[in-house]
């Protein structure tokens, strides 16, 4: 008799310390030292009132479009009542880097895994509010907090963007930042890439053991060859932003090019490659190439492409998504 009462007095006890730990609440001001706090990213109670900050702006007919295909009035709402979002700083370097956070609104229990998110375009480019709603919010619904940079050169980033050079770091701080945050779990990091950021994303695994798991779509595996195809971005893009391109130019784009160093990445961290076969910006050669490479050696990964999908997979959204999500759940 003494034994029963004694194990269900234990029981309880177990239950209801599972029931603290699930209960526990983390601040929403979570600034530290190594990261600070911005306002929110999208801080519209309403569709209506974001898309009259839109239209309050010298916005020509496009941007307006634009704004109108990547956010849907239907959702809006129920992101504003789930996510939470802040833009962000940190140093890189010496540098004052900015870029974004997500994670569950009202979140309480047990610490969440971490995407760092890996952005495409180059020193113009930043983390807008519509490509937050499109590529971010969805991943915090998933119940991971995901963490961007704008990379050093951009808009709200002091430095130079080097595409693929010094501006990894920036990359590679934030699994430092991750190490701050109270709430998430430091040893589940993902890493996702979209175009450029595919190329960050493969960058920052060759020198860090950290990443769990790695995605990359529509991304670019050999410099070579997808400048053979588009001539045009070695002088609009590279010949700018890469230093020394033409006193160094093999090295510096076998730099960037994975095909050349696969062999470097971690083993244990298997890849999802995703691409679009009518993507006219980067060609889906690029990732049967890199899956090729991978195969050769023996490199745990899995392509999917999307027959017709252009370089966003725009028609293709819930694929690419629910494929994102599994592979997440699967690997992290």
């Amino acid at each position: 008799m003494f034994v029963r009462v004694y194990c269900a007095a234990f029981l309880l006890l177990i239950i209801s310390g599972c029931s603290t730990l699930k209960e526990t609440h983390y601040s929403t001001d979570f600034s530290n030292a190594d990261l600070s706090l911005g306002s929110e990213s999208i801080p519209f109670d309403t569709y209506k009132d974001w898309l009259a900050q839109i239209k309050g702006k010298k916005v020509n007919f496009r941007q307006l479009s634009r704004f109108q295909k990547a956010v849907n009035p239907k959702e809006f709402s129920h992101y504003r009542n789930t996510v939470a979002s802040h833009w962000i700083t940190y140093q890189s370097e010496g540098l004052k880097i900015s870029g974004v956070i997500a994670y569950p609104k009202n979140y309480s229990g047990d610490k969440l895994p971490v995407v760092i998110f890996n952005r495409g375009g180059n020193d113009k480019s930043i983390n807008s509010r519509t490509s937050l709603y499109r590529l971010i919010f969805p991943l915090v619904e998933q119940g991971y907090i995901v963490i961007a940079s704008n990379y050093r050169g951009s808009k709200f980033s002091e430095g130079k963007d080097e595409f693929g050079g010094a501006d990894v770091n920036d990359v590679l701080r934030l699994i430092d930042i991750v190490d701050t945050i109270p709430f998430a779990d430091s040893t589940r990091i993902g890493m996702v890439g979209w175009s450029r950021g595919a190329m960050m994303t493969l960058l920052a695994a060759r020198q860090s053991n950290r990443i769990k798991t790695a995605v990359v779509i529509a991304g670019v595996a050999d410099k070579f060859s997808s400048l053979e195809r588009r001539p045009e971005l070695e002088e609009k893009v590279l010949a700018r932003l890469v230093p020394n391109l033409k006193l160094n130019r093999k090295v510096e784009l076998e730099k960037r090019s994975a095909i050349y160093w696969l062999e470097e990445l971690n083993r244990t961290m298997p890849i999802l490659i995703m691409h679009g076969t009518e993507d006219w910006r980067v060609n889906y050669k690029q990732s049967t190439l890199l899956a090729q490479k991978l195969e050769a050696i023996q490199h745990p990964h899995k392509l999917v492409l999307f027959d017709n999908g252009d370089h966003s997979l725009t028609f293709y959204k819930d694929e690419w998504q629910s494929t994102l999500f599994k592979w997440l759940a699967d690997t992290l």
